[in-house]
This record gives structure tokens, sequence and C-alpha cells, in this order.
């Protein structure tokens, strides 16, 4: 009979960890653009975990990292105090640990660059200073909504065919935007008019896909973590208008 071999699985040589306790949801971008989150793994090897609680504890590790300069996104889940650690760890070095905090808000994003160079055991990484998203606008947190279903869609995180509403009523929001943003002061009577009834149309059409996003969620068309951070943006779009 065949004999089966073992391969046993090869240890990385050294290993940098990130930790982040604090309500943000991270997304590393590694020198070749690969990407690691809750929702995606590009980069080999590399593992994300984290709690239940989503303002709870993350942790994303990357094996062998490549020397470089790696995107560290933090996107508000909450609003508080924030913590990031980074350090490296190898067979014969561990280097200290590099911790930055600050505050955060629901939805934005604070960007840091981290620089791994392996030519420094002592010291590897470097990590920038903070840098704030700035505020979007409705037309651009609408077009990025539109533009996550279609993501969404293509990597099955929402069944195909349910999409179609709701870019069909995404569509008509933007369109509504886009007339709501030609009102500009010092408005007539009848200009007022019209930007109370395109605001009341715009809220009511974004409260109605809240409801179906959750009723989808509910039947299993769409996935949880997925429902979460549409039903997020359309909140901060909600709190603009």
């Amino acid at each position: 009979p065949p004999v089966n071999t073992y391969a046993p699985v090869e240890e990385p040589e050294n290993v940098t960890t990130f930790w982040f306790a604090s309500p943000v949801e991270p997304t590393i971008t590694d020198p070749n653009g690969k990407k690691i989150s809750k929702e995606l793994s590009e980069i080999p090897g590399a593992f994300y975990s984290g709690e239940d609680d989503p303002q709870g504890v993350k942790m994303i590790v990357i094996p062998n990292p490549q020397n470089g300069t790696y995107d560290v996104d933090l996107k508000g889940n909450g609003n508080g105090t924030y913590h990031m650690g980074i350090a490296n760890f190898s067979e014969n070095t561990d280097s200290p640990i590099v911790t930055k905090e600050g505050t955060v808000a629901v939805n934005q994003t604070i960007s840091y660059t981290v620089t791994y160079n392996a030519t420094e055991p002592e010291t590897p990484i470097e990590v920038s200073e903070p840098v704030e998203e700035q505020d979007k606008t409705v037309s651009e947190l609408i077009f990025e909504l539109i533009e996550a279903v279609d993501s969404a869609t293509a990597t099955g995180a929402i069944k195909k065919g349910i999409e179609i509403p709701a870019l069909a009523l995404l569509k008509n929001v933007q369109k509504n935007v886009e007339e709501l943003e030609k009102l500009i002061p010092p408005l007539s009577k009848k200009e007022e008019l019209r930007k109370k009834v395109l605001t009341a149309s715009i809220k009511l059409q974004l409260r109605l896909l809240i409801e179906q996003t959750k009723f989808a969620e509910k039947k299993g068309w769409i996935d949880t973590a997925t429902s979460a951070s549409f039903q997020m943006v359309i909140q901060e779009i909600l709190g603009k208008l």
C-alpha cells in the first residue's frame, strides 16, 4: 500500500504582531498592496483574530514580513480612545513594543504608516504620526456605499440578486442628493420648500434601506459584518442631513 508522507509546517523565522484594544476595525496593507482585515485575508500566512465584542481587542499577525511600508487604517466603530501596539518576534530577538493611542469617532478613519526593516533587528519597526481622514460629503458616502454593495455582491457577502433593489434605491438617493447640493443659499421660498422635500425623501429612502438590510440579514442573504457596515454608513449619512 502507498505510504503517506508528512510534510511539517514550516515555522516562520519571525512574525510581526499588531494589537488593537479600542473601538476600531483595522485594515493593514503590505508593501505589495495586499490587505488583511476582519473580512479580507490576502497576505500569505497572515491572520486576524478578535473578540465577539466589536469594540474589544483585535490582533493581526504577519509571518515573515517583507521589508517596506505597511499602511494601517483604523476605522472607528464607536467613539472613544484607541490603543495600538506593534512588535516583531524572532527566535533570537524580540523588538520593543511600539505603542500609539488617540481618540476616534464612529466611521472616522485614522491612518498610520509602519516601516519594517529586518536589517535593524533591535528596532525594526518605525511608526508615523497619525493622519486623520477628512470628513466626507454625503455624495462621497453614497458613492462609497454603492461601490461597497457591488463589491460585497462580487465576494458573496450579499446573495446575488438581492443587491438590485438596494442599488436602485441608492442611485435614486444619489440623484436626490445631487439636486439638493445644487440648492445654494440664499434660497427663495420655493427653493427652501424643495430642499425640505428632497431632504425628507432622502431620509425616508435611507431608513427604508436600513430596514431592507436588517431583513436581508435575518434571511441570511447578507452576512452580519457587511450588514453592520452598511447600516453604520447609512447612519452617518443621516447624521449629515
